[in-house]
């Protein structure tokens, strides 16, 4: 056993010794022809991006105020306004002419807070609803270039908000809250209070691949509607700048090099501790869908199939509690799906489908 141990420590000792002289080899030559290759040009790229935002509120015509627009910087009153308009656009000038691939995406969002304080920050949200608005895409070329969310750009972005619509909404939130309190017979120590708001945010992604950039810049306002007297907020940066360089190829293949050295010298210890990882992780997530199985079996439904979720406007839930905690509020039970790959847990509340998932790190049988 001694001498067959020494004959495997060799082996050992000279696979190793054979792939660290390989290793400093390879780093002996790239670094010789580095050095060799003396100071590498480096191109530098710069831009500056103004993203613009504003609105003007549009008054029902009325006695008091007539008819017409209210321009920005004062204050409303929501009762009186009809529409509000909210200008856009996206203006960047380069260094050279580039050709950019650009998407802009327009959100409405409906905010609920339940107030506990005067401070906005630390009043907690209850409820929340997007609304994608629109969305459009395209390429240019230019060195200044101007970018509208409309197709035809000739006037500029314009988006018109009518903050009744989401009123309504508001409304019919704190009217269910007050009736479910009342039917619960849930009494507190002061009143509750409830402040929403609208959130307009509209975002720019431009990309420009022969320079590796990728950058989103996003505006928006807030609009508040759970008062008379409001003044809409803009948010998000105005004026961005953005610059990269790129080095010469010696340069980049030096330092690719090196990190390739550097990862596959690791590759032995990487495999075998992911290996061990991954089937402890395998046994972890498997007992997780196995207790709450077993402890929520009254509030699940299990099928047969895998559900079917197309038609429904989807709501990831991070934590299986949170699903929970949703069924429970909407008097729903919880579909569940499991098989060898995943277990779906999902709650089905009208058009909408709040899913939680868990995806097995590696396929084995499912414990049942």
């Amino acid at each position: 056993m001694r001498v067959a141990d020494r004959i495997k420590t060799k082996k050992v000792l000279i696979v190793v010794m054979v792939f660290c002289s390989v290793n400093l080899i390879i780093i002996a030559v790239v670094a010789l022809s580095y050095f060799l290759a003396g100071s590498s040009p480096v191109e530098e790229f710069h831009a500056t991006v103004r993203n613009d935002v504003d609105f003007t509120v549009h008054y029902h015509d009325n006695d008091v105020f007539g008819g017409g627009a209210r321009p920005h910087g004062k204050h409303y009153l929501m009762s009186y306004t009809d529409f509000i308009e909210v200008e856009h656009s996206l203006s960047a000038a380069f260094d050279d002419d580039v050709e950019v691939s650009f998407r802009c995406s327009v959100t409405e969002t409906i905010l609920i807070r339940h107030i506990r304080s005067s401070d906005r920050n630390s009043n907690p949200i209850v409820y929340i609803e997007e609304f994608p608005v629109s969305e459009i895409e395209g390429v240019t070329i230019g060195r200044r270039i101007t970018f509208y969310s409309n197709e035809n750009g000739q006037d500029g972005g314009v988006y018109i908000i009518y903050p009744y619509e989401h009123i309504d909404v508001y409304r019919d939130f704190v009217s269910k809250h007050n009736s479910q309190m009342r039917n619960m017979d849930v009494t507190t120590d002061r009143s509750l209070l409830f402040s929403a708001e609208i959130y307009i945010n509209i975002t720019y992604n431009l990309r420009i691949g022969e320079k590796g950039i990728n950058q989103t810049f996003t505006r928006g306002v807030t609009i508040p509607i759970s008062s008379e007297v409001f003044l809409p907020e803009l948010t998000g940066e105005q004026v961005s700048e953005l610059s990269t360089s790129t080095e010469s190829a010696d340069r980049l293949g030096f330092l690719s090099i090196i990190l390739l050295v550097a990862w596959f010298s690791l590759l032995v210890y990487g495999f075998s501790y992911s290996i061990r990882r991954l089937v402890t992780m395998n046994a972890d997530e498997h007992r997780l869908v196995d207790s709450v199985i077993k402890k929520y079996s009254d509030e699940l439904v299990m099928s047969t199939a895998p559900i079917d979720l197309s038609g429904y406007a989807v709501v990831p839930v991070r934590q299986f509690q949170e699903l929970l905690k949703s069924a429970i509020i909407l008097g729903k039970h919880i579909i569940c799906h499991h098989d060898e790959r995943s277990a779906a847990f999902c709650v089905i509340d009208g058009d909408h489908a709040y899913f939680y998932e868990v995806e097995y790190t590696a396929a084995t049988p499912t414990q049942s």
